[in-house]
């Protein structure tokens, strides 16, 4: 389903045929930028947690270091494939939603952006691969906090153990409840909840950043060099930046 959704972005930005020049310029950073909605992407595009989450996977599969070659090979694709689709819809929605003076105010209104494909149907389609997008993204981020948690408390760290599996479930079942107590029209929380994630992601990465260089925990071919250094330098320097912003918004009622 989310397959058939991104053949019809894609199919659906053929046919508006964006205007060039003005995508280019839309690449340049510019005043009155949405910050809240900037972190809140950040949050979701930079997903730490599923970095850090791939260390259980690998454990739970058995791989090794003969294995790196397939794991760089599967996070290279998955990083090519969420850009490329994060691209396409922004770009689909610039050229259809923006000239039309939409303003996205619910899942519905974004589904207008492919009625140029696919005119009444839009709807229901976008509707049918949202879901099906937010049912597995809600599974695995579940049980990204259930296993992270369980094994904080020592109660295993296998997708097999009951530890991860419990917590993960309470995970899903608390989201799932506040969603529905959210109302018909949660888009304000889904984005509220993305930039409230950026308050403890800096600290994993920072985290990583040391376990990638420490002597006793990875061997001298596997270290990062510089280049890989500098990289996560920039990103954690990013992650910090807009974490202190946001727990400045967050604060910024208490001191008034």
């Amino acid at each position: 389903l989310v397959g058939l959704m991104i053949l019809c972005f894609v199919g659906d930005l053929l046919m508006v045929r964006p205007d060039l020049p003005a995508l280019a310029r839309g690449l340049w950073p510019s005043r009155g930028l949405d910050m809240g909605l900037i972190t809140a992407i950040s949050a979701t595009t930079l997903s730490v947690a599923a970095a850090a989450f791939q260390a259980y996977l690998v454990q739970s599969k058995g791989w090794t270091a003969d294995d790196l070659r397939k794991g760089l090979r599967d996070v290279i694709i998955g990083i090519v494939t969420l850009g490329s689709i994060t691209a396409v819809i922004m770009i689909t929605s610039a050229a259809v939603l923006k000239p039309a003076g939409i303003a996205v105010t619910s899942a519905a209104d974004m589904a207008l952006q492919l009625e140029p494909l696919l005119g009444r149907a839009a709807r229901w389609l976008f509707l049918v691969g949202l879901w099906a997008g937010a049912f597995s993204s809600f599974i695995v981020n579940a049980m990204i906090g259930g296993t992270f948690l369980a094994d904080s408390l020592g109660w295993g760290s296998r997708l097999s153990d009951r530890g991860p599996r419990l917590l993960g479930s309470v995970v899903m079942l608390f989201g799932a409840g506040v969603a529905m107590m959210a109302g018909r029209n949660p888009i304000q929380l889904l984005v509220m909840a993305q930039a409230t994630t950026i308050l403890g992601v800096p600290l994993m990465a920072a985290v990583m950043l040391i376990l990638a260089n420490r002597r006793d925990v990875m061997s001298t071919a596997l270290r990062n060099g510089l280049a890989s250094n500098l990289i996560g330098g920039l990103g954690l320097a990013w992650l910090l930046a807009l974490s202190l912003r946001q727990a400045a918004a967050y604060l910024k009622p208490l001191w008034n």
